[in-house]
């Protein structure tokens, strides 16, 4: 089934939330319930009604790729991402950054409620300040990445090709923007938010990770987002798949560019 990251937008300036989230079941539910409860009459070939409504989704530019498949870390299918948004993953990861830039300068103790402690405030801040994880690693599947398809024979589909190099380079060149201190640096002015931890509000594994003891350190979580990306971007499986791409085209992404 189809869980689709919510859709938050910056519109004037202002987040919004008004289609954060569809209504109803996704195109690509409707074709899996078709195929799989469709009844037909006595006198028909069911398979070759059941690859009817398969063709159908594929002229309708539907595509099915297996979570495994999707959720690796090394993943190269450029299209295939469990939350991921936009036209292209690079034109979403630069909105996805563009609106966490806004959330967290609008980020104030005004994110809890009153009597609140001050350390609710700092899980709260995480999410936030990681909010771009899921388009980043949607955005470097597109590295060293392919188009590829389960392909039978007789189906006209695609088996498999290169992401196209021109697109990869404005993909890398947008997944940079994670590793640069404007989007890594937490603001001076929000550091105050985040004091030892109350008691009562132990760490957790959703907590950022500190050296500091209990004071807070925005270097090691500025550490864990860099080292977020460069996970991803520089995975042992993707590494080879750029030199295998450069030594069948040329003009490839290499490891070297990367």
């Amino acid at each position: 089934m189809d869980y689709p990251h919510p859709q938050i937008e910056l519109n004037n300036g202002k987040i919004d939330f008004s289609n954060a989230y569809a209504t109803g079941i996704g195109d690509w539910d409707k074709v899996t319930v078709a195929y799989s409860y469709s009844e037909f009459e006595k006198i028909a070939n069911e398979k070759e009604a059941l690859n009817t409504i398969l063709i159908k989704a594929q002229n309708d530019g539907l595509r099915f790729i297996t979570d495994s498949d999707a959720r690796a870390a090394g993943g190269a299918h450029a299209l295939a991402h469990l939350w991921d948004n936009g036209k292209t993953p690079a034109e979403e990861l630069d909105a996805v950054l563009e609106l966490r830039e806004k959330a967290i300068s609008n980020f104030s103790k005004d994110n809890i409620k009153t009597d609140e402690p001050y350390s609710v405030l700092e899980d709260i801040f995480v999410p936030l300040y990681f909010y771009h994880r899921f388009q980043v690693e949607a955005a470097t599947k597109v590295i060293g990445g392919l188009d590829y398809n389960y392909a039978v024979k007789g189906d006209g589909q695609l088996t498999t090709k290169s992401v196209d190099v021109t697109m990869q380079k404005q993909t890398l060149d947008v997944i940079i923007k994670t590793l640069n201190a404007r989007a890594l640096a937490i603001p001076k002015d929000k550091l105050d938010l985040f004091p030892p931890r109350a008691f009562g509000y132990n760490r957790s594994r959703e907590s950022f990770k500190g050296k500091t003891g209990v004071a807070f350190d925005p270097l090691s979580a500025a550490n864990t987002a860099s080292d977020m990306t460069l996970k991803f971007l520089l995975h042992p499986q993707r590494a080879n798949r750029l030199v295998l791409q450069k030594s069948l085209d040329e003009n490839q992404l290499s490891l070297e560019d990367v």
